[in-house]
């Protein structure tokens, strides 16, 4: 799997390098390198990806990394399955009038 591939994946995530070396149990620096493409992805490591993706994509980001609340609501409302909390109900609509 190419590093731009691997940094998209983080980009998804909401993943910066240090918040993936630490779910993932490895150093920053192999981090980065997978990142670049220096290294290559385990099998292991997509796994755990893949069930970090499945969790957030449910609304479940609470317990990892800091960006993957900000990355929940943003798969979320891509996918027409919720609002972004703050920014859709909120926003006034036609002559000062609420959204519903």
């Amino acid at each position: 799997m190419s590093g731009t591939v691997f940094s998209s994946m983080l980009g998804v995530l909401g993943m910066t390098i240090p918040d993936a070396a630490a779910l993932l149990g490895c150093s920053e620096a192999h981090a980065a390198s997978m990142s670049s493409g220096r290294a290559k992805i385990s099998r292991q490591d997509l796994r755990r990806l893949r069930l970090i993706y499945s969790e957030i994509s449910a609304g479940r980001g609470e317990r990892y990394h800091a960006g993957a609340v900000m990355a929940s609501h943003a798969l979320r409302a891509l996918r027409g399955t919720d609002d972004i909390p703050g920014l859709v109900d909120g926003r006034p609509g036609r002559r000062g009038e609420r959204r519903k």
